[in-house]
């Protein structure tokens, strides 16, 4: 009776937290155990997961060909799915910043400047100042949904890619 011991390849893999079930189960379907979970360097949204595969698989070259295949849609999903919480930020920041640096010009003329003209401007400028910061919100919302609806078909053409790689 021979005596066979089963050599194993071991890799960790850094991921947010949210995205955990999806990593491994794409990597469970390319032979990939999961041995455990951890946290990664003292932050709440990222973990580590750590797998084992069978160093003697069938197929082993193809199976890492389709795992870099397989990494390179998880990072696209990732990237698509961060760019979807990130929508229309940046838009509304600069909005607000306008807006309060124009009531803020106004309200500097109301305190600083004497005479009528500038009093009656300086509350001008604030009530513009203070519709523009107001307008952000509004505006965020809009410029958040032509963007989710031009990344949620790229998102989903991505799990449909993934998908088909796990069947693979």
């Amino acid at each position: 009776m021979e005596n066979h011991k089963t050599v194993y390849d071991y890799k960790t893999v850094r991921v947010k937290r949210e995205a955990e079930a999806m990593l491994t189960d794409a990597y469970e379907a390319l032979g990939w155990e999961t041995t455990g979970t951890t946290m990664a360097d003292a932050t709440l949204n990222r973990v580590n997961v750590t797998f084992k595969r069978a160093r003697r698989t069938a197929g082993r070259a193809a199976l890492l060909r389709m795992q870099e295949r397989m990494d390179g849609v998880l990072a696209e999903i990732q990237k698509l799915q961060d760019a979807k919480r990130r929508a229309g930020t940046p838009s509304a920041v600069l909005i607000g910043i306008a807006g309060t640096l124009t009531f803020g010009g106004g309200l500097s003329m109301v305190l600083r400047l004497s005479g009528t003209g500038f009093l009656i401007g300086g509350i001008a400028l604030c009530l513009a100042g203070a519709a523009v910061a107001l307008a952000a919100y509004p505006l965020y919302r809009l410029i958040q949904k032509k963007r989710l609806a031009a990344l949620d078909p790229r998102l989903d053409d991505a799990f449909e890619r993934l998908s088909a790689l796990c069947e693979e």
